[in-house]
């Protein structure tokens, strides 16, 4: 569950610009999308805190390097 960062109490249940990531998920492949969410969560599970912005450190030669694709398809469209 994500939390706010204001008060630590409030979850977070909606995703800011929904259009955007909707746009952005259509340009990632299935696997892609299937190993970015396994990668995050060999990370997070057994964690109490994660700093979204840590993640994933380095983008090149991993996983997550297949977002930054799809946003830059996206932005050419």
């Amino acid at each position: 569950m994500l939390y706010s960062v204001d008060n630590q109490v409030t979850p977070i249940t909606t995703i800011p610009y929904i259009e955007r990531y909707n746009r952005w998920i259509e340009d990632l492949a299935p696997a892609d999308h299937e190993a970015i969410i396994e990668e995050l969560n060999r990370r997070i599970d057994g964690t109490e805190i994660q700093t979204s912005s840590w993640i994933p450190g380095k983008w090149e030669g991993t996983v997550f390097m297949a977002i930054y694709v799809a946003c830059q398809i996206s932005l050419i469209i």
